[in-house]
């Protein structure tokens, strides 16, 4: 490729459809993987030469049915490209820690993902310098949303509504009663099979009574999201002592908005505050504060660089490498204005991503 070229680029934890033939030499460099059941390859970082490698880029001449498309042209729902998903891992013979699936994610909800800084256009990059932010570690687990919406309260993974292990389904039932016998399991519960480490981390925290009280006595409807870190899940690479569900959003279903930082820390608030009358739960908590875990003060306009955006990307890049909240580094920073709800980005540690070779 030359100078002026035009060309198709994916950015890291893409995942590729491994049925197009033109993605096929991913597979001689160690991409392959399975997502929900089908093959797939995965882009990561990489360093070549010396020098840290974050995407993939094609001549566009290899891809003809783009070839009348303008600079900027999204092409991922056309070639199939999703985002890589690293589920939790499988515990047992028949069952999942992430339970059975329920439906699809619900559309009324906007599933968790941030952008990552250096795939921002440079409208949005200009506009950083204006803006106050709310800067959180960002932590490497599994994101898990849990709505009450209109009398229904739900949990869900990143792509799915897993159903409730408490509703037993007799189907299930009679086929797991029918292996026990077969196999010998007569040690483990029925309920096996409905394992759940996402309505594990509900009951833990009594969420569904807290939210749905809350949202009842003050008519929203709401959505926490958060992410499940600890043993068991990605390595427990945040080095906690058990897991653990770090609230980093509130999505407004009524409204189709997020809350902003102030607002958000204070319904968790409120629902710490709602008593609850069975077990004894863990207090909600959110995912902590780049303030808590390093020494220097974190000012609040962190970005404010006369220079221009280009001079300050490499220095957004640098705050990404630190510790973690027990971990001595961290995946990165999520950077969320405390002025416009819908303006966030997260910035992920190279040297994270090199040394787990994600």
């Amino acid at each position: 490729m030359q100078v002026g070229d035009r060309i198709l680029y994916l950015e890291i934890d893409s995942a590729i459809p491994a049925k197009d033939k033109r993605f096929a030499f991913l597979a001689d460099a160690g991409c392959t993987r399975t997502m929900n059941g089908k093959r797939v390859y995965r882009l990561r970082t990489v360093k070549r030469k010396k020098q840290i490698s974050q995407g993939l880029a094609l001549p566009l001449t290899d891809f003809p049915e783009f070839a009348n498309c303008k600079s900027g042209y999204d092409v991922t729902e056309k070639l199939g490209v999703t985002i890589y998903d690293r589920q939790p891992p499988r515990v047992g013979r028949f069952g999942f820690l992430m339970g059975r699936a329920a439906g699809k994610f619900p559309g009324f909800i906007r599933k968790t993902d941030q952008e990552r800084i250096q795939s921002m256009p440079r409208s949005l990059l200009e506009r950083i310098q204006d803006h106050p932010f709310e800067i959180t570690i960002k932590m490497d687990g599994t994101s898990c949303s849990m709505y009450y919406n209109n009398g229904k309260f739900g949990v869900c993974s990143r792509n799915l509504e897993l159903r409730d292990p408490n509703i037993r389904d007799p189907f299930f039932v009679r086929v797991w009663n029918r292996i026990k016998k077969v196999f010998g399991y007569d040690s483990r519960p029925s309920h096996f099979i409905d394992n759940s480490v996402y309505w594990d981390m509900e009951k833990r925290y009594g969420i569904r009574d807290r939210l749905t009280e809350y949202c009842k006595a003050t008519g929203r409807n709401l959505a926490l999201q958060g992410e499940i870190c600890g043993p068991g899940i990605q390595a427990n690479r945040e080095n906690l002592d058990q897991r653990g569900y770090f609230i980093f959003d509130i999505w407004d279903i009524n409204n189709q908005w997020y809350l902003l930082s102030d607002e958000r820390k204070r319904v968790v608030e409120a629902l710490n505050q709602v008593t609850l009358r069975q077990h004894i739960v863990s207090p909600l908590e959110c995912v902590p504060e780049l303030q808590e875990v390093q020494r220097d003060k974190v000012p609040e306009y962190p970005l404010d660089y006369l220079e221009g955006i280009d001079a300050a990307i490499p220095d957004i890049l640098a705050m990404a490498d630190g510790r973690g909240l027990c971990c001595e580094r961290r995946e990165g920073l999520v950077f969320k204005s405390k002025k416009d709800a819908n303006f966030s980005f997260k910035v992920i540690s190279n040297a994270y991503l090199l040394k787990n070779e994600l």
